[in-house]
This record gives C-alpha cells, sequence and structure tokens, in this order.
C-alpha cells in the first residue's frame, strides 16, 4: 500500500456584514421561501441542475436538485429563530476543498424599519488551507450580494 499524504486539519472564522434596503421580513422571506429566485447560476455544484430547494425547519436542508435523481446536500438546518436567524451544518467536500465541516450562522437585524443587516458567520473546520479563509469569503459575499440584488429589486 503507497504512503498516504496526512493533511493538516485547522479553522477558519469568517464574518462578513451585508446591509439591505428592505425590512427585515421581507429579507427573511426571500433568503428562506425564495432561494430559487436569487441563487446565481455559477454556484450550482451539479452538471444537471434543476432547482435549489430550501427546507426552513430544524432539520430542513438546503440543496441541489438535479435531473435523474441526482443531486448536492449543501446544508441541514440545526436551529432557525424566524426572522432573526439561521444556524445550518454542512460538509465540504474534498472536490469542493473538504475534507471540512462549515457550521453556517445567518443573522438578520433591523437597524432601522426600513433596512436590514444581513450578518453571516462561518465556521469551517478540517483541511483548511491559507487559501481557505479567502476562498469562503469571497464565495458568501458573491452568493449574498446576488441576494441583496433580488431583494431590492423586489
Amino acid at each position: 500500500m503507497a504512503d498516504q499524504e496526512i493533511k493538516e486539519t485547522g479553522a477558519v472564522q469568517i464574518d462578513i456584514e451585508i446591509s439591505v434596503d428592505k425590512p427585515r421580513d421581507a429579507v427573511w422571506k426571500s433568503i428562506v421561501e425564495e432561494t430559487a429566485s436569487w441563487w446565481p447560476a455559477d454556484f450550482w455544484a451539479t452538471k444537471t441542475h434543476r432547482r435549489m430547494v430550501f427546507e426552513p425547519k430544524p432539520g430542513g436542508r438546503l440543496y441541489e436538485e438535479a435531473e435523474g435523481g441526482g443531486g448536492l446536500l449543501w446544508y441541514t438546518v440545526i436551529a432557525i429563530e424566524p426572522p432573526e436567524s439561521l444556524h445550518l451544518a454542512g460538509y465540504i467536500a474534498p472536490p469542493f476543498g473538504g475534507p471540512a465541516t462549515s457550521l453556517l450562522r445567518i443573522a438578520l437585524t433591523a437597524p432601522s424599519g426600513s433596512t436590514t443587516l444581513l450578518k453571516i458567520s462561518d465556521s469551517v473546520f478540517g483541511c483548511v488551507d491559507g487559501h481557505t479563509k479567502q476562498s469562503v469569503a469571497e464565495g458568501w459575499s458573491a452568493l449574498f450580494a446576488a441576494a441583496k440584488r433580488y431583494i431590492e429589486k423586489k
């Protein structure tokens, strides 16, 4: 048996804030009920994707549904407090930069009645390196920028 490389493990914390010019209830509804409408095409992980599904309840899933019964589980909901926060747990498989685990928190605060502050916190642990933090931060920034554009156009 050939020698197997032993990978180092570690953890990174990513914190991002995005201001959305809509009331918190409208932002919450768009995030949890209209995910498929704002999810960017370049974030699909499956080749034959059909839709993004979010089940906003404890144990619910955030997943891609693909043709032929295929798909990819992004996250499982571990806690939800409408319209204040979502807590999700997900796995990052080796083809996507892992193996690692992601604990994601999305919090919505309302500094004013017409503006919502989205706070995205992701703790990633497992096989991470110097590039992981930047890559994850850029990914969440792009994903939630797309959500912001969608929500503010409504």
